[in-house]
């Protein structure tokens, strides 16, 4: 008897899906923020090791060992390493 009522309630769920992707479908076309608005980089916005620890207020050995550990998004570019400032302020946002 216990299979047959979780045969119904699977039956009845799978009668419920194309109702929920439906609904859902609305949410699935909505673009995320990050890409509605795009501009062009400009100087003010790449940062360097030693502004990003001013922005932190905290020493510029902490935001190199945060960029190398993956903590803060950063571009390596040789031995240089920069910011985008967008990237920090999403990051310090997002938690």
């Amino acid at each position: 008897m216990a299979i047959h009522k979780d045969a119904r309630s699977c039956a009845a769920f799978l009668g419920l899906l194309p109702r929920l992707l439906r609904l859902l479908r609305p949410l699935s076309r909505e673009k995320p923020v990050s890409t509605i608005v795009r501009r062009p980089l400009q100087a003010a916005d790449i940062l360097t090791v030693s502004e990003v620890a001013e922005l932190l207020h905290v020493p510029a050995s902490t935001v190199s060992d945060w960029a190398r550990r993956g903590i803060l998004p950063s571009v390596k570019l040789g031995r240089r390493r920069i910011f985008i400032r967008q990237h920090i302020e999403a990051r310090l946002l997002e938690k």
